[in-house]
């Protein structure tokens, strides 16, 4: 009843002066209603639509710059989470693959030892069994020395069997004049086979 008993004029002052002096958007646009219903024909009434309509577009305008800003903000967010994603992705396949070279490494030193002592094993297992051989033939060659076959067949020849000393003739040694007694004694036996001859 009180806001029916002022004029039109003193409502659009205040709610004027609410709007832009004390900054009551809420108040100023139910007193700019109050003017468009109760005095539609007013002027005050046409500048009461003008007002709400700058507050409505204003209200909306700023939803629009909210939303804008909050799409924003999120998707600088998206786009900073992404990059620290990517970032810890990077730092872990690095941290992965020295954990891997090192493993690598050390099972590369670690078997490389294991071939070095193998092998000195194998060096020292060859070693003691050329000291055995060594050993060893010194004693087989002063149980058993085999005699040279140079020494054994002079020996053979020297040492004959008796039946063999029995069979072989035994031949007179005849002085250097003997030559020419063969050769009587070679021609001896025609002369005698012309005896016989003559003889018969």
């Amino acid at each position: 009843m009180k806001e029916q008993a002022n004029s039109p004029l003193e409502l659009y002052e205040k709610a004027y002066r609410l709007q832009y002096d004390e900054n009551k958007i809420p108040e100023a646009c139910r007193l700019y209603k109050v003017i468009i219903d109760e005095f539609p024909d007013s002027n005050e009434c046409g500048y009461a639509v003008i007002q709400l309509e700058k507050l409505i577009a204003g209200a909306a305008s700023e939803r629009v710059v909210v939303s804008s800003r909050l799409n924003t903000i999120l998707a600088v967010a998206a786009v900073v989470v992404s990059i620290a994603c990517l970032a810890g992705v990077i730092l872990l396949g690095r941290y992965y693959a020295k954990t891997v070279d090192s493993r690598l490494s050390s099972l590369a030193t670690v078997s490389h030892n294991l071939a070095l002592q193998e092998a000195a094993k194998a060096k020292a297992e060859e070693e003691s069994l050329l000291r055995r051989a060594a050993e060893e033939k010194p004693a087989a060659d002063t149980a058993v020395a085999p005699r040279p076959r140079a020494q054994t067949e002079p020996a053979r020849e020297k040492i004959e069997p008796q039946p063999l000393r029995e069979a072989r003739p035994k031949v007179k040694r005849e002085p250097a004049s003997a030559p020419k007694t063969a050769k009587q004694h070679k021609a001896g036996p025609p002369a005698s086979h012309q005896d016989s001859v003559s003889f018969f």
